[in-house]
């Protein structure tokens, strides 16, 4: 929910997102070649009483291969797939309309098309943001550099602002002072199991270096004496399990916290010159960690700290801007973390894509609309949102255990829940006018412009509303806690697409939707109130039996594994009681339509073969070390073993391998 300091469209900021955008929550990449077909000449397909998952969907996934451009398979994917071809098809019909007219999207699509005067330029453009570290001798020369870096490029190793939501407060927003960028992910990638993907990681930075000229003593000095930082700084940090609880990541600071806290890192110096040093408060997901590197923010370790500052312009920037040479040390980098098989023009393909989408966002999210989501289409979305709320009110009206205080309390959050579907407008806001190369443009160029442009109004963020955003094309659905709404976005209901049967398309998308409301009252939406404040609107009772409810789905599903990997129930516990909550509303729903067998059978599979997915087992190792989502095999077996209906309509037995005791089953609504 992060919202970057830069305001306008970034160039570089959707290109070195990529990695995390590759690896998409729900299963998949969202790129656009498939890998071949084929079938094994004999198939056992087992029993639905003994695995669901497999006895629905492993002729499907013995008949799929993982796609050479992305890390896994899955139905999320080829929904993406999709919609991605359909928005191809609708920017094209853009461009080719002689009443449209968007010069900055052909400045900046040619500019990065244009590698052979970016390879005749190299690092040109950057050179004088070099020359500035190279040349700081004191910390003071030092600490100007990095912050004139960051005002010019939006790089930062050290010092990162953002604009974010205020989760105690969901109209305004908050400054987010993010964790020095040493390494991405170094809890995994130091991990033994994850030893490649350091390899990787370490592969990638001694190549950038050697481009930019280092000698081969040279990278190895520096690549030591930058783990040998990193892990003195990253041992105080919080752990991945840490961040997934938000009570542990989201704290107000004061502007005489930072003063007191910080007399080295020129924390202070960033707020002064993006004119944010006047706000309430502040806050830091990890505030120990900076304070960690306060220490070392000495003149003794200013060679290390300008070689960390120094890679990460060549990563974010030069590796995907500049040179033809750089961009393949970043191909290669993405493919070896990935486990997918790019070629370079696949991923300048998709950057292409990334500015395209960018600079036509809202003219692409109404032809799309228009073509795709009709007002029929969100109408059928919004009905069943209201039957859902029904049934939850229903339930928080019967639950014995809640008292009324709370009751109160959790059926208000229900009827002042927000919904948003579809494309929701942005406010206006001034366009920059990129410079054309015949008027001396140049790619890089372009980017300072634009990143000046937004430093100069970061300040003006906080004197906006704290409205969130979402990708409307992005085939994902989200609630967010801190203003209380569920969002709906149209690529969403592509899930649905084709699909006929009522209660098949309930297995496919009905069930996301009731997931992602049961989410304003799982572990982390439960401390949130009707307004979106962090607030504890339980009595204390009530809490004791909630977490008691909440052990035991952890316990339930620390029990599962799948591929020989044990899920990590506390971890996924809020993905968990939202699926649990996502398919027992549809069956709610279900049986107020007298639906017969065979229809909550058309139900049951289609909500199996919505999480179908083929993901490499070492894909799948990493994926889970950090996902808050269990592997979707599980979300399909443990969560249907805790269905007492699932029994009914399948006949299983103690006997079976689905059957979980009834004492043992789980579910908090």
């Amino acid at each position: 929910m992060e919202n970057e300091k830069k305001s306008n469209f970034r160039l570089y900021s959707l290109i070195i997102l990529l990695i995390g955008v590759l690896l998409i929550i729900v299963g998949g990449l969202i790129l656009f070649k498939k890998g071949s077909t084929e079938t094994p000449p004999e198939l056992y397909v087992p029993s639905a009483k003994d695995d669901f998952y497999d006895s629905v969907n492993i002729e499907k996934l013995q008949k799929v291969t993982v796609p050479t451009n992305s890390n896994a398979w899955s139905t999320f994917y080829d929904a993406q797939t999709s919609v991605n071809t359909k928005k191809q098809i609708i920017l094209q019909q853009l461009l080719n309309d002689p009443n449209y007219t968007n010069d900055n999207v052909s400045i900046l699509v040619d500019q990065f098309n244009d590698f052979e005067t970016r390879n005749k330029a190299g690092l040109k453009e950057l050179k004088p943001y070099f020359d500035m570290i190279d040349n700081a001798k004191t910390m003071e020369e030092f600490n100007k550099a990095i912050i004139k870096i960051d005002y010019d490029l939006g790089v930062s190793a050290f010092v990162n602002l953002s604009a974010e939501t205020d989760i105690r407060n969901g109209s305004r927003k908050v400054l987010l002072i993010g964790n020095a960028k040493v390494e991405d992910m170094y809890e995994v990638y130091t991990l033994d199991k994850f030893a490649a993907y350091k390899a990787a990681y370490l592969k990638f930075r001694k190549n950038v270096l050697k481009l930019y000229g280092y000698s081969d003593e040279k990278i190895e000095e520096v690549s030591n004496k930058i783990d040998e930082f990193t892990k003195k700084i990253q041992e105080k940090s919080k752990t991945i399990s840490d961040i997934t609880d938000i009570t542990k990541l989201y704290n107000y600071y004061t502007i005489e916290d930072i003063k007191t806290g910080f007399k080295n890192l020129p924390i202070m110096s960033a707020l002064k010159t993006y004119k944010v040093d006047n706000l309430e408060n502040y806050v830091f997901y990890d505030f120990d960690h900076l304070v960690e590197l306060d220490k070392y923010w000495t003149l003794e370790n200013l060679d290390v700290l300008k070689e960390i500052e120094k890679i990460v312009i060549l990563e974010q920037v030069g590796c995907t801007i500049t040179t033809d040479d750089y961009f393949k040390a970043y191909q290669e980098l993405v493919n070896d973390t990935q486990g997918t098989k790019l070629s370079a023009e696949d991923l300048k393909y998709h950057i292409e894509t990334q500015i395209k989408e960018g600079l036509m966002e809202e003219d692409l999210n109404k032809a799309y609309e228009k073509a795709y989501f009709t007002d029929e289409n969100k109408q059928e979305v919004r009905d069943l949102i209201n039957e859902i709320k029904e049934y939850y009110k229903k339930i928080i009206e019967n639950c014995e255990w809640m008292q009324e205080s709370t009751r109160k309390e959790a059926l208000k959050k229900i009827e002042d829940m927000k919904v948003h579907i579809g494309y929701q407008e942005k406010k206006a806001s001034e366009t920059i006018k990129y410079t054309p190369k015949s008027e001396g443009g140049t790619l890089i160029g372009n980017m300072i412009k634009d990143e000046r442009y937004s430093s100069a109004n970061f300040h003006k963020e906080f004197e906006t509303d704290g409205a969130l955003e979402f990708k409307n094309l992005e085939v994902n659905a989200y609630y967010m806690s801190v203003d209380n709404s569920i969002n709906f976005p149209a690529a969403f209901y592509e899930l649905a697409s084709g699909e006929t049967n009522y209660y098949k398309r309930l297995g496919k998308f009905g069930t996301i939707i009731g997931h992602e409301m049961s989410h304003a009252f799982d572990n982390t939406g439960s401390q949130f109130d009707s307004e979106g404040k962090l607030r504890n609107w339980w009595t204390e009772e009530d809490l004791e039996k909630y977490n008691e409810l909440k052990k035991k789905i952890i316990e339930y599903f620390g029990n599962y594994e799948t591929q020989g990997i044990k899920v990590d129930g506390d971890r996924t516990q809020g993905e968990n009681i939202a699926d649990l909550a996502g398919v027992k509303a549809m069956i709610y729903i279900i049986e107020q339509h007298n639906a017969t067998n065979q229809d909550y059978k058309d139900f049951f599979e289609s909500y199996a073969r919505l999480w179908a997915q083929k993901i490499p087992t070492e894909n799948l190792e990493k994926q889970m070390a950090v996902d808050t989502h269990s592997p979707n095999k599980i979300r399909v077996n443990a969560v249907l073993s805790s269905m007492d209906k699932f029994y009914e309509v399948y006949g299983i037995t103690e006997k079976d391998k689905m059957y979980v005791a009834k004492e043992n089953r789980v579910g908090i609504w």
